[in-house]
């Protein structure tokens, strides 16, 4: 028997930003529980260096000069080990989403490091972004990693954007 789909059943959308800052945003056990499992199976870490404490930050990336850029990040969050997400949503196609992306890595690169800090305890960032479109039109790949390294040298970076393709599945 086919279901009707009427208002009483219709599920929002948790691509939507309001939607997904309210299942994964809260400071609720359940809440965080389900934003680390999600993070730990999108970034894939090896077994014992999952993400099993998180604490929400301000997801504002004040300004410092009037002609500076606000910008405000869907989720922000520092594990464990002071490493800093951003985890984004995108439902409409963006022309320039990469370059977003990048703008939000680098803000959120140089606040692991105090005015007195030395470079070498930068901490790793990562920026998730679930989108709800093809961003990569050069490959059918749903999960798209990037590092900042050198090309030859097969080095660990502390820079990593994660992009992953989401269908809509029943939210239209």
């Amino acid at each position: 028997m086919k279901e009707v789909m009427t208002m009483e059943n219709k599920l929002m959308n948790p691509m939507v930003d309001f939607a997904f800052k309210e299942l994964f945003g809260s400071d609720e056990k359940e809440s965080k529980i389900i934003l680390k499992s999600l993070i730990n199976a999108i970034i894939k870490p090896p077994e014992g260096k999952e993400i099993v404490e998180i604490v929400h930050l301000n997801p504002y990336n004040n300004k410092k000069y009037q002609d500076d850029k606000l910008s405000i990040m869907d989720l922000k969050v520092r594990n464990q080990d002071d490493e800093l997400f951003d985890i984004e949503v995108q439902i409409n196609e963006m022309n320039d989403f990469r370059k977003r992306s990048l703008y939000y890595w680098s803000r959120l690169y140089g606040e692991t490091i105090s005015n007195a800090g030395k470079y070498i305890n930068l901490k790793k960032c990562v920026v998730i972004s679930l989108l709800d479109f093809k961003l990569f039109k050069e490959n059918d790949n749903y999960h798209n990693i990037f590092k900042v390294r050198h090309v030859k040298i097969n080095n660990k970076s502390k820079i990593r954007s994660i992009f992953c393709k989401i269908r809509r599945v029943g939210f239209r």
